[in-house]
């Protein structure tokens, strides 16, 4: 027995419309959880690294930062906005504002949690444009 909301997403055929099909495929990568490390103090010991490193200049640091939380900063960015245009605009400015403050970040081991915050920060000043 299906409810109405289910009912109303699926055609007479019972497939989803097009449209949702098409945004389903669009969003997968960003669906799929990252597994994190079993040893998750050493995860946040390398993030703390990569950010001295990073705050010294070293630009590859700063490149493995990106490359570490890129997924999620799209991912949060995409629940947060809720369209694939502004997507990509507000990931690439969360990153641009963590990696150019990266001096006042306090404690180098939170950089995910300080990184998402950001993120939050960023897609509220954007929804109040």
């Amino acid at each position: 027995r299906s409810s109405t909301a289910t009912r109303s997403l699926t055609s007479s055929s019972g497939t989803a419309p097009r449209a949702l099909r098409v945004r389903e495929r669009r969003m997968r990568p960003f669906l799929v959880r990252t597994k994190l490390p079993d040893d998750a103090e050493g995860a946040r010991e390398g993030d703390a690294a990569l950010v001295l490193a990073a705050r010294s200049g070293q630009r590859s640091a700063e490149e493995a930062l990106y490359r570490r939380y890129a997924r999620m900063v799209h991912a949060m960015a995409f629940r947060l906005m809720g369209s694939d245009a502004d997507v990509d605009d507000l990931a690439q400015d969360a990153f641009v504002e963590a990696l150019t403050s990266l001096g006042s970040l306090a404690e180098p081991a939170a950089f995910s949690s300080w990184l998402g915050a950001i993120v939050v920060r960023t897609a509220s000043k954007r929804l109040l444009l």
